[in-house]
């Protein structure tokens, strides 16, 4: 991601020139489509939330000499029997949940969101993988998707959680495909499930944009501070429904992978200075990223300035968006022709080239997941 600390990329102030604090505005993406090969349950969200909305907003502002936690636990107690009592064929109670919980968080923010869609799919062993596509702004490619896997007793009635994780994907990834799609049914998502843990994430707005989409008005005002709000404002839908689900409303713990790591310091660094009662995570869990390189590594940093000047570059000149067709490629030649000598890292075969690119770059979530590996 353009202008953005990478796998393995050190801070900008250990590159020469880099350090004009540009980062933060809007940047090149690598795109990737949101993609499932399973059959999902599309719901019909065009209906209004009508009277339970109206309702709990009301005795949200009721209960505001409560404590945050006493609010919730009330409101998590009501929701539970109006909310289905609420609910139609056409919007089921996972769908109204998700509404009311975005309605309300977003007019904290002063935000107009609506609910594109809810799709639900059975993971098996009782686990379910929802994905609710979120409109945050007027622009046509405003929308992120807050998702979540958990157990369930019965459809839409989930077991009481013991933890929560929520998960930020990397430039190249998405939920589904860092934590569902390559791992039949052995990656983190299952096994966090299984174990009674409620897991969530967001596909951040790149994720939702067609590969063949060649002009971008609203990027010139993506960047890092964007993403900084899209995560808190998923992290509070996150927290509303899980209150609205009987899950209570403890702080979630906040990981993220390779850019994503970079986003979830971010994130923790900027609630570090709001009110403790304001704040959505509890703790903070980085994979698969570097802050800063040591001095001894310095082919890296050299690589990591080389890739971070020239992303400096294509802002400059106002390209924010490139597709992720070379990676594309890369992972093609090796799911197809694994042992042939790459064309592009000769004398290494077509594999070896898509894990040097992972080790040197960050890219590998997307191309291992094309590759099977």
């Amino acid at each position: 991601m353009a202008g953005r600390i990478e796998h393995g990329t050190p801070s900008l102030r250990q590159c020469r020139g880099s350090g004009d604090g540009r980062d933060n505005k809007a940047r090149s993406d690598h795109n990737h489509r949101h993609n499932r090969s399973d059959e999902v349950a599309e719901v019909n969200l065009n209906r209004s939330p009508g009277l339970a909305t109206v309702v709990l907003v009301i005795l949200i502002h009721k209960w505001r000499h409560f404590s945050y936690e006493e609010t919730f636990d009330r409101l998590s107690m009501f929701a539970l029997w109006v909310v289905p009592l609420a609910a139609t064929e056409a919007s089921p109670p996972q769908a109204m949940v998700f509404k009311v919980a975005t309605k309300v968080a977003c007019a904290e923010r002063g935000l107009q969101c609506s609910v594109l869609d809810v799709s639900r799919s059975e993971l098996g062993n009782q686990l379910a993988y929802y994905r609710a596509l979120i409109k945050v702004d007027s622009g046509d490619f405003d929308v992120i998707a807050v998702s979540r896997v958990i157990r369930e007793v019965l459809r839409g009635i989930p077991f009481t959680t013991a933890g929560t994780y929520f998960y930020l994907h990397g430039s190249n990834g998405s939920f589904y495909q860092a934590l569902i799609a390559p791992h039949e049914g052995k990656g983190l998502a299952f096994y966090l499930a299984e174990h009674n843990v409620d897991v969530w994430g967001i596909d951040l707005r790149n994720v939702q944009i067609p590969p063949d989409t060649g002009v971008l008005p609203n990027a010139h005002d993506w960047g890092l501070d964007l993403q900084i709000k899209d995560t808190r404002l998923a992290a509070r839908i996150a927290r509303y429904v899980r209150g609205l689900t009987g899950q209570g409303l403890g702080r979630l713990v906040l990981s993220g992978h390779s850019a994503g790591g970079a986003l979830a310091y971010a994130v923790a660094n900027g609630e570090a200075v709001l009110p403790v009662a304001n704040r959505d995570i509890g703790a903070l869990i980085p994979m698969d990223m570097v802050y800063q390189l040591p001095s001894s590594a310095a082919g890296q940093i050299q690589f990591s300035c080389n890739v971070a000047g020239a992303y400096q570059s294509m802002n400059d000149s106002g390209l924010y968006f490139f597709n992720n067709l070379g990676s594309i490629a890369l992972g093609k030649l090796a799911q197809t022709d694994p042992n042939g000598i790459s064309a592009y890292s000769s004398p290494l075969t077509n594999v070896q080239s898509v894990w040097k690119t992972r080790h040197v770059s960050g890219s590998g979530p997307l191309i291992r997941s094309m590759v099977g590996l």
